[in-house]
């Protein structure tokens, strides 16, 4: 036997069979984990269905250190991490789970996800630009770009990812109602009006659709426009024929308010007035000071003097700091004295400008800004009208 290698038979023989039950107890740790893995995959499984979502995080990461090859417990684990809003350690998992499959796909969605709920949604913009590349067609993919491009101020792309979103889904008022929100909040009247007219054709009997579309108008000063939509709306809920309309909201009178102001932009100021006394009627508005303060100028206009001046009043009993009451009150008076000045009943007329320069003063010394202005140019002006009174007062006296 050759024992120059230092090795006897017998030696030999020991060393294989050492070498041996090592390989086989190494496959068997092998087998172990792998076991050990399925089984707290399984269970984390079970504690995900349940929503015990900490639980099944703690089992998901023991996965994911045990078996680093295994992509859905990188997923799951991720998803963990998003809904405990622990957005940047999902941002590392999923990104550790496409280290190990580049192409799955949800991983790739929750990362984009993650991206935009941590506050990073220009990461979230490319990723969702690399699914889009994959799939054109997918809706939710332009919508989500869509709304990060949104957080970080890109409006050309948020609007552009939006308007393919109605493409792709023309007859979805889903689709086109965020569309819509996003023109409006972004002030872009024009381009509003036209998403809220397709929504309002495709729904031509939704109340909160009118709604939407007739104020877009009023923004946009196309008062016009707006009145027949708002008519349609106060028609639902005051039916001509005295029938039961829909229920008289806070909503519904909210929309008669708008109503009101649509009128009187076309200068219809006794329909308005009319329209405003039903939203006055409302609970909801009956102590509301700045309503009362808006249909006292509405009856101001209309020429309605006494009612002016009881609105106004209304107002500020309500609210006795309320600047543009005092002003309303101050025009009903003037409204008043003019009525008496066309009857040459001017010692009655000069009580009434007296009573208008009044209140005007106080707004002037009382209030501050457009409205303490407002007070003071009118107050010098009824000073100037009473000068013209005693005039008329003292030339019908001469006659």
């Amino acid at each position: 036997m050759n024992r120059s290698s230092g090795l006897s038979r017998g030696g030999a023989l020991t060393l294989l069979a050492l070498a041996t039950f090592a390989d086989g107890a190494i496959a068997q740790d092998g087998f172990d984990i792998q076991e050990k893995c399925d089984t707290d995959f399984r269970v984390a499984m079970e504690y995900w269905r349940a929503r015990q979502i900490p639980d099944a995080h703690e089992l998901f990461t023991n996965v994911v250190e045990a078996c680093p090859g295994r992509v859905e417990a990188y997923f799951f684990k991720g998803r963990c991490e998003s809904d405990m809003k622990q957005y940047d350690e999902a941002i590392r998992t999923f990104s550790g789970g496409l280290d190990v499959d580049p192409t799955h796909q949800g991983i790739r969605e929750n990362l984009a996800f993650a991206y935009l709920a941590g506050g990073q949604p220009d990461e979230g913009i490319d990723v969702y630009k690399g699914l889009i590349e994959e799939e054109p067609e997918r809706i939710d993919y332009w919508l989500r770009m869509g709304a990060a491009a949104d957080q970080v101020d890109r409006s050309t792309d948020a609007i552009m990812a939006l308007s393919r979103a109605t493409e792709l889904k023309p007859d979805s008022l889903g689709v086109w109602k965020v569309f819509d929100y996003y023109l409006l909040k972004e002030q872009l009247l024009l381009p509003a009006l036209q998403t809220g007219a397709k929504i309002y054709f495709r729904e031509p009997e939704n109340l909160d659709v009118m709604s939407r579309l007739g104020k877009g108008y009023l923004d946009a000063k196309q008062h016009a426009r707006a009145l027949p939509i708002y008519e349609q709306i106060y028609d639902a809920v005051f039916p001509e024929d005295g029938s039961e309309g829909v229920e008289f909201s806070k909503k519904r009178a909210g929309d008669l308010w708008q109503y009101a102001n649509a009128l009187k932009g076309v200068r219809q100021y006794v329909k308005a007035a009319e329209v405003f006394e039903k939203v006055l009627a409302h609970e909801a508005y009956k102590d509301n000071s700045q309503a009362w303060v808006t249909v006292a100028f509405i009856y101001k206009d209309a020429k309605m003097y006494d009612k002016c001046v009881e609105a106004a009043q209304k107002a500020l009993s309500i609210e006795a700091s309320n600047c543009p009451a005092m002003c309303a009150l101050g025009k009903g008076y003037e409204g008043q004295g003019l009525d008496r000045e066309d009857t040459k009943s001017f010692d009655a007329a000069l009580a009434k400008i007296q009573d208008a320069k009044g209140q005007f003063d106080i707004a002037a010394t009382t209030c501050t800004g457009t409205w303490g202005n407002y007070g003071l140019k009118e107050s010098e002006r009824m000073t100037k009208h009473l000068e013209r009174i005693r005039q008329k007062a003292a030339l019908a006296a001469d006659g």
